[in-house]
Parts: structure tokens; C-alpha cells; sequence
């Protein structure tokens, strides 16, 4: 099956491979245009979704994404996936260096319905691409959640980084979806009518987008790590800072009106955390700390 893995995964990443610097359409509310295939579309940041197109019952928006396992011997003979009976697939990657990437995480609403016993599956990695489309590429960090019940409702889960031990520099996140791990990754039947839902797609605050400097104020942070009070300096005027959790939340939020402050931390439980300083010109500036 590895051979028709590679087949179909170039087929999806002729498009999804260009340097794009952020992640696109994660809400699956871009135009999906039938491609000619049943139940294939193209998409804005996803290329190509494989028996994949959009369902009107959506999380959030008008639009989602509906991957489902179809039999289909005239989509086989098109793009030699070796079987008529097809898994759905969505794919995407995320170009850009990356700071921090063991604090990334992704959100998502899915639901999923099997009439037989398929699982479905999303994968996210974080690799360095050390030449694009070369062999040695590495897998830096990845995170995934399989799908073995039927989930009727729109239900939202989170993926966090786990690291693999490799070193190399990230600069590429690949997000992957299919409706059966069946017949792609398993040498086993997959069942036709096996169907995930995708919707609202993000990467959390710690990916590139997230924690990288967007103001031109420079900062000074410290102490890091910090038991009891976190001070904070900037070269401009800023009007706050404000403590968040991993997952975006705010925790406190100090005002600032000047170039320093000290702010409180010492009931925070042990961890990482993140700061976010907005300039006046509304700007910020978002990195982490660590709390002892």
C-alpha cells in the first residue's frame, strides 16, 4: 500500500507544498470547486480534498469539510490509487520558521460516522525540510487523534506536540486527514459511506504566526523562570501586558501606560505561560516565560 501512498500524497501535494506563510482556510469557508471527480474539490490552502467537499451543516460559518470513503473506479483509474474503494483525505502544509514548536497546538471541531469498523485519523508534524521534496527531510514534533466511535455532534478536541528526538531546525507544519485509516495506512478494507467532518482548524498561539515578535518595541522580560514577580521593560510606550495559558486564554491582564511594570505571578501554577505586551500603536509583542 506504501507505493499507492506515495502516488496519491503527490497528487495532493503538487499544490499544498508552495511556500505558503500561514495556515489557509481552516475553516473550510473558501469556494470548494468540483474538480471533476466524484465528490473532489480544490480548495483555497488544501489543493486538492480527496471525496472531500463541503457540508452546509457546518461547526461555525456556512461551510465545512466532509471526507468520506467512497467506491469509486472511475477516481481509481484517474489517479492509480490501486482499489475503487477510496478514503476521503485533506491535506495541508504550513511554511515558516517556527519558535518554539513543542508549545504549538491545533484546534479543531470534527464529527465522524462509520457504518463498519474504520477508524479515522488527523495527524499534524512538524519537520525540517531540508530540501524541498528531498528524502532526508525529519519529523521534529507531531501530534494525532484517531476517530473509532461515531461522534454525531459537532465535538472540538486539541492536538499538542510531542517531540521525537530528531534535531533540525522547524520550518514546515503538515496537517493530515482521512476518513479511514483503512486501506491507507492498514492492509485492510476500508467501508464506503465511512465519513469525518472538519471544521475551524487553527494553530494555537505558539506556532510562527503566534509568539513571533510583531512589533519593532523590544522587550526585556525577566526573571526567566520566575517564582513571584515577572518584570517587564520595553524601548516604547505600551498600554498592557497580559498573562495567557497554552491554549490562548488570558489569565490577567495588567495595565501598562509607560515602559515598565512588574506583574504578580506567584499564584500561577507551575508551567509555561505566555506574555503578550501591546504597544501603543497597538502592536504586541507575545513570547513565553516559565514559572517555577
Amino acid at each position: 500500500m506504501k507505493r499507492i501512498l506515495l502516488s496519491i500524497t503527490a497528487i495532493c501535494a503538487a499544490v499544498s507544498l508552495n511556500a505558503q506563510q500561514n495556515f489557509i482556510n481552516g475553516d473550510f469557508e473558501s469556494t470548494m470547486t468540483d474538480i471533476g471527480f466524484a465528490y473532489t474539490y480544490s480548495t483555497d490552502g488544501f489543493g486538492f480534498l480527496i471525496n472531500g467537499g463541503p457540508e452546509t451543516a457546518a461547526f461555525e460559518g456556512t461551510q465545512a469539510a466532509k471526507l468520506v470513503t467512497t467506491n469509486d473506479p472511475t477516481l481509481n483509474t484517474t489517479i492509480s490509487w490501486g482499489d475503487d474503494i477510496i478514503t476521503g483525505i485533506a491535506q495541508q502544509e504550513y511554511t515558516g520558521a517556527f519558535t518554539n514548536p513543542e508549545l504549538t497546538t491545533i484546534d479543531f471541531a470534527y464529527k465522524y460516522s462509520s457504518p463498519g469498523v474504520d477508524k479515522g485519523y488527523i495527524q499534524v508534524t512538524i519537520d525540517d525540510t531540508m530540501a524541498a521534496g528531498a528524502a532526508d527531510d525529519v519529523t521534529l514534533f507531531f501530534g494525532f487523534m484517531e476517530f473509532d466511535a461515531d461522534v454525531a455532534n459537532w465535538t472540538t478536541a486539541q492536538l499538542t506536540m510531542t517531540a521525537t528526538g530528531d534535531a533540525g531546525t522547524a520550518n514546515s507544519m503538515f496537517i493530515f486527514a482521512v476518513s479511514s485509516q483503512e486501506g491507507y495506512f492498514d492492509a485492510t478494507t476500508p467501508t464506503p459511506g465511512t465519513t469525518l467532518w472538519l471544521d475551524g482548524i487553527t494553530v494555537g498561539p505558539s506556532s510562527s504566526a503566534g509568539i513571533e515578535e510583531v512589533s519593532a518595541m523590544e522587550v526585556n522580560v525577566y526573571p526567566n523562570p520566575v517564582s513571584t514577580v515577572l518584570n517587564v521593560n520595553t524601548t516604547g510606550v505600551a498600554t498592557s501586558v497580559s498573562i495567557l495559558s497554552l491554549d490562548g486564554k488570558v489569565i490577567s491582564s495588567t495595565d501598562m501606560n509607560g515602559t515598565s511594570v512588574s506583574v504578580n505571578v506567584a499564584n500561577l501554577t507551575a508551567g509555561v505561560y505566555f506574555y503578550e505586551i501591546v504597544a501603543e500603536d497597538g502592536s504586541l509583542v507575545r513570547n513565553t516565560f516559565v514559572k517555577k
